[in-house]
């Protein structure tokens, strides 16, 4: 009878490490705490996208050249997100807050060709930072004030051209500005350092390019 006890013991024991490996690995997880960036590409050009989730099921799609609001659900590892009044989105399995699997959720719409999710700060991620690198192979900074400014500035030729405008935060670490001679801008905190992407007014320009921080 005593054996009996402790092999039932030992069964409950391991049913409960499973179940807690199991919890460990599609465990509470929290939407809201989290967005996801990366590119979208094709024939021409690439540009970068952030998936904003907002309380009571409401997301949103930012890229440079617009915004578009969605909703999504999490349920067993799946954050689904679904372009409003559309069945068109995206199903991310996500495992110890990281992406390991995507897909879209209909023929229609083409799965971006980057994704990663990237826990939201508590604090505006640009304020006073300035970051550095190319684009189009061309040098530029962009550097951000501590009032909601900030400065871009490229180098042409050996000449240095300095541009100024206003940011407006999407959350924490995403945020749109519009730029004078450059259009619409879409900053995104990706891994520590900046993805830049731009849009001129007509939509038909884009660029995207990565920046490193420098202070």
């Amino acid at each position: 009878m005593k054996t009996t006890t402790i092999f039932t013991a030992m069964l409950i024991a391991l049913a409960c490490a499973a179940c807690s490996k199991e919890k460990d690995k599609n465990g509470p997880f929290d939407p809201t705490k989290f967005y996801i960036t990366g590119t979208i590409e094709d024939n021409i050009d690439s540009t970068g996208y952030a998936l904003l989730f907002q309380p009571n099921g409401i997301a949103v799609a930012v890229s440079a050249r617009k915004t578009a609001n969605a909703t999504y659900e999490f349920k067993g590892g799946h954050l689904k997100l679904m372009l409003e009044n559309s069945s068109e989105g995206f199903d991310f399995i996500i495992e110890n807050n990281r992406i390991v699997n995507a897909s879209a959720l209909t023929h229609t719409i083409d799965l971006p060709h980057t994704y990663s999710l990237q826990k939201t700060p508590g604090t505006d991620a640009f304020k006073g930072k300035t970051f550095k690198g190319q684009i189009n192979n061309t040098a530029i900074s962009v550097t951000f004030g501590n009032d909601g400014t900030l400065e871009v500035s490229e180098v042409v030729n050996d000449l240095r051209i300095t541009q100024n405008g206003n940011y407006a935060l999407q959350n924490n670490a995403v945020a749109k500005a519009n730029v004078k001679d450059i259009g619409s801008v879409l900053c995104i905190v990706l891994d520590g350092k900046l993805a830049i992407s731009t849009s001129d007014a007509t939509g038909d320009t884009q660029s995207y390019t990565v920046l490193a921080q420098v202070n």
